[in-house]
């Protein structure tokens, strides 16, 4: 097996060797790695920087997390209007009494879904407003 190259694969310190007429090999913690380091490859180079984490979305916040992210976002006085506003009285109805009674606000409700949608949220900015309030 005849190596090309060798190069940093990930932040904990993998290395790809790219190898003539052969897929590449990925290595960490063993003969070929330490010849690597050793740089009988070639040199390394700098260690790739991490993957960022992705944003988790919460699935639920307290009451007082998304009043108080509502606050913030300056739209906590649109909450009633928009509300009454839902043309369908049923649903009118249950969306009030989720938002008098709910402890928790989750991000799947159907309520919480259509109170979104009558105060023109769409569901990236719903997400924004679980992930920051979640924070608080």
């Amino acid at each position: 097996m005849k190596i090309l190259s060798a190069r940093y694969a990930n932040p904990e310190g993998g290395i790809l060797l790219e190898r003539e007429g052969e897929p590449a090999l990925y290595v960490d913690r063993c003969e070929l790695y330490e010849r690597a380091m050793a740089g009988e490859f070639g040199e390394l180079g700098e260690l790739p920087e991490p993957e960022p984490e992705p944003t988790r979305i919460p699935q639920a916040v307290t009451r007082r997390q998304a009043k108080q992210q509502l606050l913030i976002d300056g739209i906590l006085d649109q909450v009633q209007p928009a509300i009454d506003a839902i043309a369908d009285d049923i649903q009118r109805a249950m969306v009030q009494i989720y938002w008098d009674d709910a402890t928790e606000f989750e991000r799947a409700n159907g309520e919480l879904i259509a109170l979104a949608t009558s105060l023109g949220l769409d569901d990236e900015a719903v997400d924004a407003l679980f992930i920051a309030a979640s924070q608080r």
